[in-house]
């Protein structure tokens, strides 16, 4: 999110996690022109030519900048909090000065009932279409209430309200599709396990069985049975046995890297670790708890699907 808008998100001055983008990101060498300021047409024109962003999935139009809601599927955080993913484009060069970057990806929750979000990552490209040296902030854990007129109303609106209008399309988010309106989503009901039915009681009387003939003695001697074999112990798949990490970010200080973490682990362990950047040292973000390389690959995979950084380590 634009950094004058950062207040509104109670976000503190210096809670930087990567230092690495600056002002030079309005004249970056290497990126497209902005479009022509206050032209729309001009704009969803530069969009398609220079962005990954669908002109149908704009939410929000200001004079510097566009908001898109990514289509996925929505993440059910709580009973009552759905976690979705925001695109900003900027689109002047003096508001990239500004926000020392060209375009964001925005992981927000959203409170439908209560009409508010909060920020959970922010992350900040040099470069326009999420390209160059990227800056994630470190949020605090606060909620931002709607305010009718704002962008942030939209927001709400899109992410929320089945009657929300795109505003290139005149589509609904009832109609549109595949960014469906996110239904509040039942807990998923767990059927009882049936109780194991009582043993059936022996006959009172079983019958009898016929006499069998007594086995005849063989002259020819028979090889005892082989003793069956012990099965081998089935491996136990844990994280102590794989010791595959992810390692999601490198930040200026520990208590950044948790911050940038925390969110993202979804109850795995969790752990930094320092190393050396020339003079300076720098906190790995590290999450643990898989199985195998595999299941940490697709956990990698989901996490830049969302624009995330993530590299397996073993």
């Amino acid at each position: 999110m634009f950094r004058s808008g950062r207040a509104l998100l109670g976000l503190a001055a210096g809670a930087l996690a990567l230092v690495g983008a600056s002002a030079r990101a309005a004249e970056a060498p290497g990126f497209p022109a902005f479009p022509p300021a206050g032209d729309q047409e001009a704009v969803v024109q530069w969009l398609k030519a220079q962005t990954t962003v669908a002109p149908e999935t704009v939410i929000a139009f200001g004079p510097d900048f566009v908001f898109s809601l990514v289509p996925e599927t929505p993440t059910r955080v709580n009973a009552d909090t759905v976690r979705r993913t925001v695109r900003e484009e900027v689109t002047s060069a003096s508001f990239a000065a500004t926000m020392r970057g060209r375009s964001s990806v925005q992981v927000l929750d959203f409170d439908c009932r209560k009409r508010r979000f909060k920020p959970v990552l922010i992350s900040i490209y040099e470069g326009n279409n999420l390209q160059g040296k990227v800056e994630r902030l470190a949020l605090a854990d606060e909620w931002t209430e709607e305010k009718p007129g704002t962008f942030m109303a939209e927001y709400i609106k899109a992410v929320c309200d089945t009657s929300f209008k795109y505003p290139l399309t005149g589509q609904t988010v009832a109609q549109a599709s595949p960014i469906a309106a996110p239904a509040p989503l039942a807990p998923i009901a767990t059927a009882p396990i049936p109780a194991a039915p009582p043993p059936a009681a022996p006959p009172a009387n079983p019958p009898l069985r016929p006499a069998q003939p007594a086995p005849r003695a063989s002259s020819i001697p028979t090889a005892p049975a082989p003793a069956p074999r012990a099965a081998p112990a089935a491996p136990r798949a844990t994280a102590a046995a794989s010791g595959v990490r992810v390692q999601v970010g490198a930040f200026n200080s520990e208590a950044q890297a948790k911050s940038a973490m925390a969110p993202l682990a979804g109850g795995r362990a969790r752990e930094t670790e320092p190393v050396k950047s020339g003079t300076s040292t720098l906190y790995r973000a590290l999450i643990g708890g898989f199985a195998s390389t595999v299941e940490a690959e697709a956990f990698c995979k989901t996490l830049s699907a969302a624009k995330h950084a993530c590299i397996v380590r073993k």
